[in-house]
């Protein structure tokens, strides 16, 4: 399966799903979006994520994993720049 883009969102121990996201995301990496919410690029599905993770068995904390299959909105220029940098290129935008 090739990269794809998640947003993960933490709703406990967001500490701990960001220091598994350092060593769990693809060579391009994470974006934090604010407080235990991220971008994250993942070579595999959202259930593997969220896995690797420690979501779905809780054992790092809980939250949500979710691809990402376009996007939209107003934000910090850099989230912007990190989207289009490591957006998939099969993907639409």
């Amino acid at each position: 399966m090739s990269s794809q883009i998640f947003v993960v969102i933490a709703t406990s121990n967001s500490q701990k799903i960001a220091e598994a996201l350092e060593t769990t995301a693809s060579d391009g990496g994470h974006y934090l979006i604010k407080e235990g919410t991220w971008f994250a690029q993942f070579d595999g599905t959202s259930q593997e994520l969220a896995e690797k993770l420690g979501i779905r068995d809780a054992s790092n904390g809980t939250g949500v994993v979710t691809p990402v299959s376009n996007y939209s909105g107003r934000g910090a220029t850099d989230m912007w720049e990190w989207l289009k940098v490591h957006w998939p290129k099969d993907l639409p935008r």
